[in-house]
């Protein structure tokens, strides 16, 4: 078998984020059963008197739950994906780093999707967060390409 590295690191970096994304649908699961909104349905949606607009419902258990919905969707339509690669790139490179740098991710959109299900005005400090520590994640992945060179085999 070659050599490892730092495979204990990422791998324990990828089963960090698994865990945060299942913690993160959890609390729009919560957020379902207390709507009573049954599946398939992603949302709910509620007409808005005197126009012929459909909004999404942001009130009481229904407003929740879709505020809880968005912040799990907002997750998951791109930058997981783009987290998850960059962050087992990190623990690759130095380690221990990556997987504290998954469970800070992690933590931050779980505050997110939480705080954003309770009002859309709370989701900033998770909103913040998560970018930041994302951000983060971008410009180390810049920095440990740059400092590992391009050499090629061709």
């Amino acid at each position: 078998m070659g050599k490892l590295y730092n495979f204990g690191w990422m791998g324990l970096s990828l089963f960090t984020i698994v865990v945060m994304l299942k913690l993160n649908s959890k609390v729009a699961s919560m957020a379902r059963k207390l709507s009573d909104i049954k599946i398939p349905d992603e949302h709910v949606y509620r007409t808005v008197e005197g126009d012929c607009v459909v909004v999404l419902d942001n009130t009481g258990k229904n407003g929740e739950w879709n505020r809880a919905q968005r912040g799990l969707h907002n997750w998951t339509e791109g930058p997981l994906i783009v987290m998850q690669a960059e962050v087992l790139l990190i623990a690759f490179a130095i380690g221990a780093s990556g997987f504290i740098l998954a469970t800070l991710i992690g933590m931050s959109r779980i505050l997110f999707t939480v705080g954003y299900s309770r009002d859309t005005k709370k989701r900033i400090p998770g909103f913040v967060l998560s970018a930041t520590l994302e951000n983060a994640a971008h410009f180390l992945i810049l920095f440990l390409s740059i400092k590992a060179g391009f050499k090629s085999g061709l």
